[in-house]
């Protein structure tokens, strides 16, 4: 499956004030992991009221490519991880049989894909990013087209928990210091917006993001094949909609994802209990 990031900006900046006082550890990592929650709050706030995505500000720098890149190493792994394990609960072992059921972000990180995504994290451009396609037999799983609905929708749903993980530990953050504790909150906060963002872009029903295969599999068999008929165009389709920005000056993608966006940031920031 085809995983990206409709997010023209996916590095983010969370501007935080600091305390420079003296006190115990235990203020010091209340007082850390209070801050940390309050700034994905305020920029998901930032996120509810902005379509067009100014919660975070494009930083063109190494430590935030190398955020950018470890969240989005993440959000794609444990996004491919859930197709293969769902396919497998399912009865299809084609994707465990190729290695695919593994944490390990190597079996799961397209090269082309990670570099455009690398691409526009330094140029603060357009873009996306995609892991490597799962492989499911249809054929073999129980339920047919439910199942590869079930097995499509996984990817997005663990990027969903993937946020309320990021929400919870930016609450618990543990206190860590100096330049290791600040990449660890950023990772955290780019996580949080990185995977809403990779929920909400898999949702659309377009090939060949997610989204299609869940509605092809859940719409009646005469709905479906007819939504089939565009599956040759969907790429085409796709990166048109990505590049809006550039050629037309409308961010038609923002405008469809930007609905999606806010319900799963307010699930996620409800459900952790930031909300």
């Amino acid at each position: 499956m085809l995983t990206g990031t409709a997010t023209s900006r996916p590095v983010f900046v969370i501007r935080g004030c600091a305390s420079p006082s003296v006190e115990s550890p235990d203020v010091k990592r209340n007082r850390r992991a209070t801050t940390s929650a309050k700034r994905v709050r305020e920029n998901s706030a930032c996120t509810l009221q902005s379509a067009s995505r100014q919660e975070a500000t494009v930083i063109p720098d190494v430590q935030a490519v190398i955020v950018t890149l470890i969240s989005f190493a993440i959000g794609i792994t444990v996004h491919e991880f859930s197709h293969t394990a769902a396919a497998l609960l399912l009865g299809d072992k084609t994707a465990t049989r190729a290695g695919r059921l593994t944490l390990n972000p190597l079996k799961h990180l397209d090269p082309f894909g990670t570099l455009l995504l690398l691409l526009a994290s330094v140029s603060g451009g357009p873009g996306f990013g995609w892991g490597k396609p799962v492989p499911v037999n249809g054929y073999a799983l129980a339920g047919g087209r439910r199942g590869m609905a079930l097995v499509s929708a996984a990817g997005p749903a663990s990027n969903l928990l993937m946020a309320i993980i990021c929400a919870l530990g930016a609450q618990h953050l543990p206190d860590i210091p100096g330049t290791a504790g600040e990449i660890a909150t950023k990772v955290i906060e780019t996580s949080f917006f990185l995977n809403i963002g990779l929920a909400a872009f898999n949702l659309l029903p377009l090939p060949p993001l997610d989204g299609f295969a869940v509605a092809t599999g859940l719409l009646p068999a005469r709905m479906a094949n007819q939504l089939g008929r565009i599956e040759q165009f969907g790429p085409g389709i796709l990166l048109l909609l990505v590049f809006a920005p550039s050629i037309i000056r409308i961010d038609i993608l923002g405008l469809i994802i930007g609905p999606i966006r806010r319900v799963l940031i307010i699930a996620a920031l409800w459900i952790s209990g930031i909300g």
